[in-house]
């Protein structure tokens, strides 16, 4: 008996994995969503973009940045963090190591592929990531071919530290909870602090500690709602993004994987929670 619940386990399993397979990249279903404030580019970045959802760390769409009430054209890129879940993606912990170091990792060379491919020359851009996103936003705002190609209009970087110091182009929006420590986590630390605090915007949720504040804080209105989309405190930036046009790309390990994932999750808390794999 114990032999037959374990191979019916095993069947379902593996009929999940079956089913649950995407190929990068693909584009997402939907129509127009508007960022008001930081909660809500945030929690997009954190609940969408995302691999553990049948989709992959990152993302390109077309959009509009409103500010001052004039409309600007651009492509918004998201990126999420690290994902110690997802098994063949460069979102893990060698791409924060080198990104900490200001070293060009995999998952930055997979993202800039995409842009350099997929975003037509001369556009304008807008770039958000969380935690590693962050990290890495402010690396490809440094790229010089990407600096070349592309007009960097605001960099939004959410719980991240500070990298690429002057090398950026656009405005650089570094947010930063009190509580949380991986906004400490790069070579600056080390060699100017005094620059790693001074560079960043810091608020402070009192029911947030070092446990819960890397992405709990960031998508409380309460803490962050005085942010516009891009990051600006007090300011008036709305994106209003056209999922209709918005692709969703793998960030593979290395060139020999196909680009198809099979995965199993759940959405528990505002968190998917489960594995993915890349292969």
């Amino acid at each position: 008996m114990k032999k037959t619940w374990k191979h019916l386990f095993a069947v379902v399993l593996a009929l999940a994995l079956t089913l649950s397979v995407s190929v990068c990249a693909f584009a997402a279903e939907g129509n127009m969503r508007t960022f008001k404030t930081i909660p809500d580019t945030f929690s997009y970045i954190q609940s969408e973009v995302h691999p553990m959802i049948d989709q992959g760390p990152f993302t390109i769409s077309q959009a509009t940045l409103t500010e001052n009430g004039v409309d600007t054209p651009v492509y918004f890129i998201a990126m999420h963090g690290t994902e110690t879940s997802s098994f063949g993606e460069a979102e893990d912990v060698v791409s924060d190591l080198y990104a900490g170091f200001d070293k060009e990792s995999q998952y930055m060379k997979d993202i800039k592929k995409d842009i350099l491919t997929d975003v037509p020359k001369g556009s304008n851009l807008v770039i958000a990531g969380h935690s590693l996103g962050g990290m890495t936003a402010q690396q490809l705002a440094a790229d010089p071919e990407i600096k070349d190609n592309y007009n960097i209009l605001y960099v939004t970087a959410i719980a991240a530290p500070l990298l690429s110091y002057q090398k950026t182009e656009g405005k650089v929006n570094r947010l930063a909870e009190k509580a949380d420590a991986v906004p400490y986590m790069s070579h600056y630390t080390l060699s100017d602090l005094d620059l790693q605090k001074s560079t960043r915007s810091e608020e402070h949720g009192s029911k947030y500690n070092i446990i819960n504040s890397h992405t709990g804080s960031y998508k409380d209105p309460a803490v962050w709602g005085d942010y516009d989309a891009v990051g600006n405190k007090g300011g008036n930036a709305v994106l209003t993004v056209n999922t209709d046009t918005t692709k969703v790309y793998c960030a593979p390990i290395s060139d020999r994987q196909t680009g198809t994932r099979a995965y199993a999750s759940v959405f528990i808390d505002g968190n998917w929670i489960g594995v993915s794999v890349l292969y």
